[in-house]
Parts: structure tokens; C-alpha cells; sequence
């Protein structure tokens, strides 16, 4: 979560702030960054630090446990339900892991430890998405007031009166039940995700047999660090419910419907996948030197993804490997690690930041030229075009009437 606030704060918010195309636009870009990080992130881990505290202590007292166990960073797959048995060795090793020493309490305590886990992730799905229905419906509505204008302000520099009326009037027949929509998707993105977690670590099914256990090989992609930093795919899970759906049901035309698409298209892919594949790459290449093998050995700056793609690292996982090694080797793979990192930062901020800002505001303004063009043909055609008065068999009278009324 750290990794994709620093690329939302230096690597989107300045570039699409910065080339917005008039100080309307530029105010709700800064809303958006301003809302990200108070209600999106800001407030749940106020909320959440304490209080996650506070339920340690008091598990820690209701089982007698030793005051140093860390019971919340427990990752879901080792609560699941067949790995709460006594007598079993996964229950017993999950038993040791809390440090009971009553090991038929194991259940109960998973229980108890799972509940709070997957509370986490509600609250920080209802912040998620009370961050994106805030900022969308109320940035609409605030921006409308301060310059008495409808419509989306990326079209206000370019488009026509005629054009701004034109895109806005299927918005406004159809704001109401948008708004409807938007409160069904948050409602199923705050509570679809816990729930489904809950079936997976209820169910007493093997990991890998059956469609449910084949699931459950994707827990671990949802535990959380130093337990109350959100997974990046929690995460994920909220842009698509709180974000994305959100943000295009709040679009006031079909310019802007088409620019939120792309994106929110291109933010997930290097969000969650591109700036990690990028890094990734960068570990891999600058692995390849002599020099660095030397030194690191059989360490590698980099894993294998899906299909072998080399991905991201983390930091502190290259730096504990490193620090086995010896201290050149920890100054070097902290070095280059830093070095990856960044490279995955510029990456992103010129493909997300920067390029797709800038192809977004360019095709729009393309469209509405193109769009400006064909209203003056037609308008032209309408009014040029030959008016052929002839003497048919009607009264002259009931012909000018009939053509007034094609004119008109």
C-alpha cells in the first residue's frame, strides 16, 4: 500500500493536476488526491492503529498468551478451518504460533483472531468506497456551484455551448438511478469480499482439491502487512467496486465516461501489475552485470511472476537475503533495490501520469473538433441548400407551408 501511495502521490496526482485543462478541472484533480488521502487511506489506519492494539491486549488477556505474540499478523491461510484442529500438526503449529498453552483453544482463538482480520477489510472497503462516492458525486455537484456550469470542465476549453448542453442532458435524466447503482456497488464491494473470505476459511476443503480449495490458494494475496496495511489486491478489489463503476456512473458525458475507461484500464494494469513487471525487469537486467553477481552471489534483485515475467521485489526481503551474505552485499542490494523501485516509479508516472493524461485530454479535444464540424455541416446544409419553388397542382399557398414547416 506504502509503494502505491508514493506512486499516487509522485507519480499521478502532480502530472494530471499540472495538465488539466482549465482551474476547474485542476480543483477536482486536487480533490481527488485530497480525498484519497484522508478518507480513502487516512482515516481508516487512524481508526484501525488503535484499535487493533486495544484487541490484541484483550485476546492476549482472554487466553493467557505471551504479551509479545503478534496474533493479527497471522496470515488467513494458516486460520482456515482445517488448520484449526487440536490434534492435528497444522493445529498445533498454528497453536504455537499464538503461544497457547492450552492447545484446545486453538479453534476458538483462530476464531476470534480471523473475525477482527476480515473486520479490517470491511472497514477499509466502506472507507474505499465512501471515499469514491464522495468525491465523484459531491466533486459534481461542487464544481457545478462554484462555476454555475454543467457538464465535464476537460470539454469547457474547446466545445461549444450547443456541444455542452448537448453531452450533458443524458446525465441529468439519468442521475438519480446512477446514484442508485452506486450505492448497490459499494454495498457489494464493502461486504462481497469478507464474505467470500469467510466461506474460504470456514470451509474444511484442502487447498488445491475442488473449486473451493483451488481458492483458497489465492488468501495469501489478501493478508495485510504489519496487520493493518492493505493488500495491494484488496485494493484492487476496491477500485473495481468503489472506483471504477463508480467514477463512470458519475460521468457527466460520453467524453469523459470514455476518458474514466481508459484510465481506470491503465491505472489497474500499472498499478497492480505494470510498475511491479517494470522494477521487476530493471532487477533482472542490472543482475546480469559480473560485477554484481560477484557480490551478491545466487541473490536475485527480482522473482518470476506468471509465465516467468520477472517481477518486484520487496525491499526488505532483498535486504534480509543480503544481509546473510555480508555487508557489501547488503550496501549494494540496498542500493539497487532503491534503484528498481525507482525505475518502476518513473514508469509508471510516464505511462500513467503523464502519457495517458495527455493522450486523454488530446483525443477529447479531437472529438469535440470533429464533432463541431459535423454540426456545421448539417447546420450549413440546412441553410444553403436551394429552395426550388414550383407551380404544382396545390395552391402555391399550401406548398410555402409545407416547405416552412421542412425548414423548421
Amino acid at each position: 500500500m506504502l509503494n502505491r501511495s508514493v506512486i499516487d502521490l509522485l507519480g499521478y496526482e502532480p502530472w494530471v493536476i499540472g495538465f488539466s485543462r482549465n482551474n476547474m478541472e485542476r480543483i477536482e484533480k486536487a480533490l481527488d488526491g485530497l480525498a484519497w488521502f484522508t478518507i480513502g487511506l487516512g482515516l481508516p489506519l487512524l481508526i484501525q492503529k488503535p484499535l487493533s492494539g486495544l484487541y490484541e491486549r484483550f485476546l492476549k488477556n482472554r487466553f493467557d498468551l505471551n504479551p509479545e505474540a503478534r496474533l493479527l499478523e497471522t496470515p488467513f491461510a494458516q486460520l482456515a478451518n482445517e488448520n484449526r484442529e487440536p490434534s492435528h500438526p497444522k493445529g498445533k503449529a498454528l497453536a504455537s504460533h499464538f503461544g497457547l498453552k492450552d492447545a484446545s483453544k486453538v479453534g476458538a482463538l483462530a476464531k476470534w483472531v480471523s473475525r477482527f482480520k476480515l473486520a479490517i477489510v470491511a472497514v477499509d472497503l466502506f472507507f474505499m468506497a465512501a471515499k469514491g462516492s464522495i468525491y465523484f458525486w459531491g466533486r459534481n455537484e461542487l464544481t457545478e456551484k462554484l462555476s454555475d456550469k454543467k457538464g465535464f470542465f476537460g470539454e469547457m476549453t474547446t466545445a461549444t455551448t450547443a456541444q455542452l448542453k448537448d453531452n450533458v442532458k443524458d446525465y441529468e435524466s439519468a442521475k438519480s438511478f446512477n446514484q442508485l447503482l452506486t450505492g448497490v456497488f459499494s454495498v457489494l464491494g464493502v461486504i462481497g469480499l469478507p464474505l467470500m473470505l469467510g466461506v474460504l476459511l470456514k470451509n474444511s476443503a484442502k487447498v488445491g482439491s475442488g473449486v473451493v480449495g483451488k481458492m483458497k490458494k489465492l488468501l495469501p494475496a489478501f493478508d495485510y502487512h504489519n496487520k493493518i496495511y492493505m493488500s495491494k489486491w484488496v485494493m484492487f478489489w476496491s477500485n473495481l467496486f468503489t472506483w471504477n463503476l463508480t467514477g463512470y456512473l458519475a460521468a457527466r458525458t460520453p467524453n469523459e465516461k470514455r476518458e474514466h475507461i481508459v484510465k481506470s484500464i491503465i491505472m489497474d494494469s500499472m498499478m497492480f501489475v505494470g510498475d511491479s513487471v517494470i522494477a521487476g525487469t530493471a532487477g533482472w537486467w542490472m543482475g546480469r552485470h559480473k560485477k554484481v553477481k560477484q557480490v551478491l552471489g545466487d541473490l536475485k534483485l527480482f522473482k518470476r511472476g506468471v509465465w516467468g515475467i520477472p517481477v518486484e521485489r520487496s525491499i526488505i526481503e532483498i535486504q534480509k537475503e543480503a544481509a546473510k551474505i555480508s555487508d557489501d552485499a547488503l550496501k549494494v542490494a540496498d542500493k539497487l533495490a532503491r534503484r528498481n523501485f525507482r525505475t518502476g516509479l518513473v514508469g509508471t508516472s510516464l505511462v500513467l501520469g503523464i502519457g495517458t493524461t495527455l493522450a486523454n485530454n488530446h483525443y477529447t479535444k479531437l472529438k469535440l473538433i470533429s464533432q463541431q464540424r459535423k454540426m456545421a455541416e448539417q447546420w450549413s446544409y440546412r441553410f444553403t441548400e436551394p429552395l426550388h419553388l414550383r407551380y404544382p397542382k396545390k395552391p402555391l399557398f399550401e406548398h410555402l407551408l409545407l416547405t416552412a414547416e421542412q425548414y423548421t
